[in-house]
């Protein structure tokens, strides 16, 4: 079976395609995990629809340099290192970034490891993780 991660947190417009995703390719044989973030209602939905997740603590990048950088920074590095466990131990044979500032730490560890990527951009320009993710 092939195993795909989904980065789907933060906001409806990128959970819902990434629901979306999940359940079709879990009809093709695929074994999904969702990644969102640390308590977000949306668990509930995909517990529901028998679908694994995993939450993150995270933030989006601040917009302006400040305090709000410290903590970011802290648990952008925290996120990278469970995002690294996540593929190792996971074993993704894809990686699917939906947007969205969760997008970035799957990407990049999807990367290091070799794992194949795609980015899905629902808005007409690309957002700051999906344009990060793509370089």
């Amino acid at each position: 079976m092939k195993r795909v991660v989904i980065a789907a947190g933060g906001t409806g417009g990128h959970f819902y395609p990434g629901l979306v995703a999940a359940q079709e390719l879990k009809a093709r044989g695929w074994e999904p995990l969702l990644i969102i973030k640390k308590d977000d209602p949306a668990k509930e939905r995909l517990e529901a629809a028998g679908l694994s997740c995993l939450e993150v603590d995270l933030v989006g990048l601040p917009r302006t340099v400040g305090p709000g950088i410290i903590p970011f920074a802290a648990k952008l590095l925290g996120s990278l290192r469970m995002m690294s466990r996540v593929t190792r131990d996971f074993g993704p044979d894809l990686a699917l970034g939906m947007g969205g500032y969760l997008t970035f730490p799957v990407a990049f560890a999807a990367w290091r490891r070799g794992v194949p990527i795609a980015l899905h951009e629902s808005n007409a320009l690309l957002g700051l993780a999906n344009k990060a993710a793509s370089r």
